[in-house]
């Protein structure tokens, strides 16, 4: 039976992991590399020599197919059947609305490579960007509602606030999205993390028996078990601490 790989930089790929567990029983090894830079702060090249050693860790895990949770990781991802990313799942999501002005939120990395950006204006869509990697650290820090949180979602939504439509992103974010609704009610907010879900669900052969998940990280594990259990009501029981 097949083993797959879910990775983000932090937490933010425990979302898209839910929804996968409510809807099919996988063999899962997830990687959080939060130890290393931000990916949304790191050079095109740098996080290409950073996949590299993502994938070489999950090879040796025994993992053959890898969902990749993180937008601006997925930016450096190679198309392959045996990957994943959310990219993917965001920019079908987009299309899939009736909506033409979209807000596109995620971190610098995202932004800048303007991974969505270029597509969709292909597709005739009127897009806004905006830059949210504040966001994903207060998440991963499990600091969701603070004043300091709440003005950061200002900052970074106000850019935004005439879209029809914004699309978050980060895997981190949705779980601010009652605290951006409080601050911008007129806005529908884009998840991508169901959308993935159904993708790898749909794509790649599942267990016989229920979801096991493996948790590994390469940043603090106290943070992590703390964190995801703020942020995603996540009980993770005996991370392994990593190297990459």
């Amino acid at each position: 039976m097949e083993r797959i790989g879910i990775c983000d930089w932090g937490i933010g790929g425990i979302g898209m992991l839910q929804h996968l567990r409510e809807m099919s029983n996988f063999d899962i090894v997830y990687l959080s590399d939060a130890g290393y830079i931000p990916y949304g702060k790191v050079a095109p090249e740098e996080l290409r020599k950073r996949w590299e050693q993502v994938k070489s860790f999950f090879k040796a895990k025994g993992v053959t197919k890898i969902a990749v949770a993180c937008n601006a990781l997925s930016t450096v991802v190679e198309s392959n059947k045996d990957f994943v990313t959310v990219i993917e799942s965001g920019l079908a999501m987009v299309c899939e609305t009736k909506y033409q002005h979209v807000g596109i939120t995620g971190g610098y990395r995202t932004i800048e490579s303007n991974a969505y950006l270029t597509p969709l204006e292909k597709l005739g869509f009127n897009v806004e960007q905006s830059i949210g990697q504040v966001l994903s650290a207060r998440v991963e820090a499990g600091d969701l509602d603070s004043d300091n949180t709440r003005r950061d979602i200002i900052t970074v939504f106000e850019p935004l606030k005439d879209c029809e439509v914004v699309l978050l992103a980060c895997t981190h974010y949705p779980v601010l999205s009652g605290h951006i609704k409080n601050e911008f009610p007129q806005l529908l907010l884009l998840d991508p993390a169901l959308k993935m879900a159904k993708t790898v669900a749909d794509k790649w052969k599942q267990n016989n028996t229920k979801t096991q998940i493996e948790w590994n990280t390469t940043g603090n594990l106290e943070t992590m078990i703390q964190s995801a259990r703020i942020s995603f009501q996540e009980k993770i029981e005996t991370p392994i601490k990593i190297e990459l």
